[in-house]
This record gives C-alpha cells, structure tokens and sequence, in this order.
C-alpha cells in the first residue's frame, strides 16, 4: 500500500502533529477506523481497538517469503488489550 502510495505521488509520512490530532479523534471515538503503518501500530496503545486488519503478514526481509511471527504477534496485539476480547484478520495472497 505504502509502495502504491509513493508511486502515485501522494502523502504517506505526516507530521507529529498530525498524527497526535488524528490519535486523538480515534481514543475519542470520533473516528472508528485507524489505517497505519507498522511503525505506527507499534507506537499505539488504545483500549477501544477491537479490531485489527493486517494487508498481508509482515516478512523477515523483502527477499524472503518468512513471515516474521514477533512483528505479527506485535501487530495483532493492538487489539484485545486490558483483558478485553479482539479480533484480528490478515489478508494475504501467494
């Protein structure tokens, strides 16, 4: 998705700011759906994330078709947390 969106010239990186102002909207469930990144998936700890979509499994290296299990097990951990339940979905294609 990433590659796609730098290919077609638009926006993928913003600013801190920006990222905190649409954090917030989400914690206050002003917006229910949060498409990010790996990286920002591991920054985030929110109680009302109940369910988490992975575009494919992450991988080992981009030469490889290993699927990393601690970056995944890291992703789908977003949900589900403080003991409540969670569900997580991983699309992928060969």
């Amino acid at each position: 998705i990433a590659a796609k969106t730098y290919k077609d010239g638009k926006k993928v990186d913003m600013e801190h700011s920006e990222k905190e102002a649409i954090m917030v909207k989400f914690k206050n469930s002003e917006t229910n759906v949060l498409l990010c990144t790996n990286i920002m998936a591991r920054g985030i700890d929110i109680r009302n994330a109940v369910f988490v979509i992975n575009v494919g499994a992450p991988k080992k290296s981009d030469k490889d078709d290993i699927i990393d299990v601690d970056i995944y097990l890291h992703r789908v951990g977003r949900t589900g947390r403080h003991n409540d339940k969670g569900v997580a979905l991983t699309l992928g294609s060969p």
